[in-house]
């Protein structure tokens, strides 16, 4: 059930949703239920100047309107800044999340017990690149054109 009195019942749901119950009114007074502090004195003194200062019922309209009108634009300014600060936290997660993976992968890769293995993988295929010019090199020996030995040293892109 709607808590609008039943003659603003003509006021469309977007506009329903700005209405002011009396009872929010109520609990921001300097007075009311909630703590009275210098900043709401502040704004209630600010409030009863500007209504002082109003001569016919359309004048307080008019600044109503205002301060409803002020309210949707900052309402609307706080949800985009919302908005743009989600974004920017999500990049930031993504962000860290890959930063950490490359600092996972860094770790995982310069482990001591991977860099040794990689020493020993690199000493077994140094001694197998060593032992397969030292063949190539046997090999070329036998091939007495020498025509056909440097056309096997371009096939193979070496010179031993």
């Amino acid at each position: 059930m709607s808590t609008l009195p039943h003659h603003k019942h003509h006021l469309t749901e977007r506009d329903q949703k700005h209405y002011i119950d009396q009872i929010d009114v109520l609990a921001v007074h300097p007075g009311g239920p909630e703590r009275a502090d210098a900043t709401r004195y502040s704004a209630w003194n600010v409030a009863l100047i500007l209504v002082g200062e109003r001569d016919a019922k359309h004048d307080l309209v008019d600044l109503v309107g205002y301060l409803l009108d002020r309210t949707i634009r900052l309402e609307e300014t706080i949800r985009r800044q919302a908005a743009a600060a989600r974004s920017g936290m999500d990049a930031a997660k993504r962000s860290a999340h890959i930063v950490y993976d490359l600092a996972d992968k860094a770790r995982r890769e310069s482990a001591p017990d991977v860099l040794a293995s990689e020493r020993a993988a690199n000493a077994i295929l140094t001694q197998e690149n060593e032992r397969m010019h030292m063949l190539l090199e046997q090999l070329l020996e036998t091939v007495g054109d020498q025509r056909m030995r440097e056309r096997i040293k371009d096939v193979l892109g070496t010179r031993p």
